[in-house]
C-alpha cells in the first residue's frame, strides 16, 4: 500500500509538471494566433512563433524527463549502498529542439578516498562527461555540413549558445575516424591527378572519409561520369609586357582541349570573378573621403572659432590701432596653415609606418597573414594633402564672417588697457 501510495504521488506530480507546461505553450499559442490576427499578413512571423514554442516546450519537456531520472537514480537502494552523493550540479546539453538544462548529481563510490567521481546520470543515458550536442544534434550538423558549410551547420541548433564552425568541424573529423574505410579490390590507373585541395571536406561519396592533412589531391578517369577538382593556376612572367601576347599563345593552344583548360589574364578575372565588390569599395571609399572632408571642415571651423574666441580682446585692440580686418586674417591663416601642415606631416608619418604596422597585426589576429599594403604616392602625398587643404580653405572662407565682425570699441568695453 505505502508503495503504490508514492508511486501515485510521483505520477500525480509528472502530470501536474506536463500540465503546467501544457499550459504554457497553450498560452503562448493563443498570444501568438491574436498577434497573427492583427497583421494576418505576416505569415512568416507566426511560422516561427509556433516553431519556437513547440520547440521550447520539447526542451522544457526532455529537461524534466533527465532532472526527474537523476532524482530516481539519488533515491535508488543500490545507489545508496554503493555510492555516495557529492553534490549536485545544472547540466546543459544542446539538442535538436534547443538547449536543455537538467540536474546532474556527481558521486563517489564508497571505499575510494581519491578519485572516483563519476555521473550516474550520463552513465545510464550513454552520455560522455564532455559531449555537448545530443545524438539527434550531431546527425542535424552533419547532415548540414555535408549540403552547404560548417559555418551554417553551427546556425542549424537552435541555441542560444554560440557553436562555432570549428566546433562542427571537429565533430565530423571525430566521426570521420570512426567510420571503417574500404579497401579497394584492385590499383585503379589514372590519367589525370589533380595535387591541390583547397578545402578539407568529409565526403559522402563511397565511404571516402579524408583527413584535411591527408587529402592531396583527386583523380580522375577518362570517362565523362567521373567529378573534377578544378584547380587554379597562377602563373606571373619577368616582363609584364608580354602577358597579352602570352595569354593568346596559350590560350589557342588550350583551346584544342575543349572546356579543359582556360587561360585568362589575372585582372580580368578578378573583375569577373569580383568586379562588382571591387566597385562597391571604391564606392564606400569615395564615401569615407568625402565624410573625412566634412569631418575635417567641421573640426576647423571648431578650432578656429574657439581661437577667435580667446583672441577676441587682443584683435579688438589691433582693429582700435588701425589695423584693417585682412591683416587680422593674415595672422589667422598662418596659424591655419601651421596647423594644417602639422596635421598632414603627422598624419602621413604615422599612416605610412605606424599605420600599416597596427592595420596588419590587427588584421593578423582574424588570420589574415602574408600579405603587402600597397601605397599609392600620388593619392597619399597629392590628392590626400589637396583634400585637406582645400577643406581647411572652406572652413577659413566660412569663419570669415565671425572675424569681421569683431569692433574696436569691445577692447574698450571690456576694460582693457
Amino acid at each position: 500500500m505505502i508503495l503504490a501510495k508514492k508511486t501515485n504521488t510521483k505520477e500525480e506530480a509528472t502530470l501536474m509538471d506536463i500540465l503546467a507546461l501544457i499550459e504554457t505553450v497553450v498560452n503562448g499559442l493563443i498570444k501568438i494566433e491574436e498577434d497573427f490576427l492583427l497583421n494576418p499578413k505576416d505569415l512568416h512571423s507566426l511560422e516561427v512563433a509556433t516553431k519556437t514554442t513547440t520547440d521550447d516546450l520539447a526542451a522544457s519537456f526532455l529537461s524534466g524527463v533527465l532532472s526527474d531520472l537523476d532524482k530516481q537514480i539519488y533515491n535508488n537502494s543500490y545507489r545508496k549502498s554503493h555510492y555516495n552523493a557529492q553534490r549536485t550540479r545544472q547540466r546543459s546539453l544542446l539538442s535538436s529542439v534547443g538547449e536543455l538544462t537538467f540536474n546532474n548529481t556527481i558521486y563517489r563510490k564508497k571505499g575510494e578516498k581519491q578519485g572516483g567521481y563519476v555521473s550516474l546520470l550520463l552513465q545510464v543515458i550513454d552520455l560522455d562527461k564532455n559531449e555537448r550536442f545530443t545524438e539527434e544534434a550531431e546527425v542535424m550538423m552533419l547532415t548540414e555540413a555535408l549540403k552547404t558549410s560548417y559555418a551554417e551547420a553551427a546556425r542549424i541548433i537552435p541555441s542560444k549558445q554560440k557553436v562555432t564552425k570549428t566546433t562542427v568541424m571537429n565533430k565530423i573529423h571525430n566521426l570521420s575516424d570512426n567510420i571503417p574505410t574500404e579497401e579497394p579490390a584492385e590499383l585503379r590507373h589514372n590519367k589525370y591527378l589533380f595535387i591541390e585541395a583547397d578545402e578539407d571536406h568529409i565526403s559522402e561519396q563511397h565511404g571516402d572519409q579524408s583527413k584535411p592533412e591527408d587529402n592531396k589531391g583527386c583523380m580522375r578517369d577518362t570517362d565523362d561520369k567521373t567529378p573534377i577538382m578544378w584547380s587554379i593556376i597562377y602563373i606571373s612572367l619577368k616582363d609584364e609586357k608580354l602577358v597579352s601576347d602570352w595569354v593568346s599563345e596559350y590560350r589557342n593552344d588550350g583551346s584544342s582541349l575543349g572546356e579543359g583548360v582556360k587561360i585568362v589574364e589575372i585582372s580580368k578575372y578578378l573583375n569577373g570573378m569580383y568586379g562588382q565588390t571591387i566597385r562597391n569599395i571604391a564606392n564606400a571609399s569615395v564615401m569615407t573621403i568625402a565624410l573625412g572632408a566634412v569631418i575635417i571642415i567641421v573640426v576647423i571651423l571648431l578650432l578656429m572659432r574657439l581661437i577667435i574666441w580667446k583672441e577676441r580682446k587682443e584683435s579688438s585692440l589691433k582693429k582700435a590701432l588701425g589695423l584693417r580686418t585682412s591683416d587680422i586674417c593674415k595672422d589667422y591663416i598662418k596659424k591655419l596653415c601651421l596647423y594644417v601642415a602639422s596635421g598632414i606631416l603627422l598624419g602621413i608619418s604615422a599612416g605610412v609606418f605606424l599605420g600599416q604596422r597596427l592595420a596588419g597585426s590587427l588584421l593578423g589576429l582574424m588570420g589574415a597573414q602574408g600579405f603587402k599594403f600597397v601605397i599609392d604616392p600620388l593619392s597619399t602625398f597629392i590628392y590626400v594633402p589637396a583634400l585637406i587643404i582645400i577643406s581647411a580653405g572652406t572652413a577659413f572662407v566660412m569663419i570669415l564672417p565671425e572675424i569681421r565682425r569683431i569692433s574696436a570699441s569691445e577692447c574698450l568695453n571690456s576694460g582693457l588697457e
